[in-house]
């Protein structure tokens, strides 16, 4: 409650919209370091558009679409609900470039173990 009252007055259905937004727009959050971190693995092993492709995901291609659907459909809770959409939606795009560049990794190495003399 304490933050919350850094952003206006304390009367009841003001705290009680504000409780309700922070949990809600909140709530996957904890899941922007896994999309950060894959980012910055793959720029490092040399896939940059990958990368840069992530590193937009959750701000531009996710969040703006649903900030402009959700709340054609759910009102102002639509609102509160873009950063979980957008943050989930780039959560499950990062597993799926990890997944992808891993299998193509394996891939390689097989067949660079392959290709060596015995």
């Amino acid at each position: 409650m304490s933050v919350i009252s850094l952003f206006g007055s304390e009367d009841g259905l003001y705290n009680e919209f504000a409780v309700k937004a922070f949990r809600i727009f909140l709530m996957l959050c904890p899941l922007t370091g896994f999309q950060t971190v894959i980012a910055v693995y793959l720029q490092a092993v040399g896939k940059p558009v990958m990368s840069a492709l992530l590193s937009l995901a959750r701000q531009i291609i996710f969040f703006v679409p649903a900030a402009l659907l959700l709340p054609l459909t759910l009102g102002v809770e639509g609102v509160l609900w873009t950063g979980p959409v957008a943050d989930g939606l780039a959560f499950l795009m990062s597993l799926a470039l990890l997944l992808y560049e891993r299998h193509h990794l394996k891939k390689s190495h097989a067949a660079q173990l392959a290709a060596q003399p015995q």
